[in-house]
């Protein structure tokens, strides 16, 4: 499984097409799902092994905590029902 292939996944669960900042954030989620499955761990040092290895490791580190931090991420927007 790829990252894209669960971007896809969950935009079809959601049952429309995101653009912009929703996608991105989509995308966002889409790595982390795909490196808590990879790594089967949750810590973001652990996670941040797994994606993009062309970035620094403290960056890819900043970047999943941002995402985590960001206001605009909130169960309404990803919560899944399943």
């Amino acid at each position: 499984m790829k990252i894209k292939d669960i971007k896809k996944a969950l935009e079809n669960t959601k049952g429309q097409k995101l653009k912009g900042n929703p996608s991105r954030r989509l995308m966002t989620l889409s790595t982390i799902i795909y490196s808590l499955l990879k790594t089967n761990h949750s810590r973001l040092t652990n996670l941040s092994k797994v994606i993009s290895p062309e970035l620094d490791f403290q960056s890819r580190v900043k970047k999943l905590k941002r995402w985590l931090c960001n206001e605009y991420i909130d169960t309404e927007h990803f919560f899944c029902h399943f």
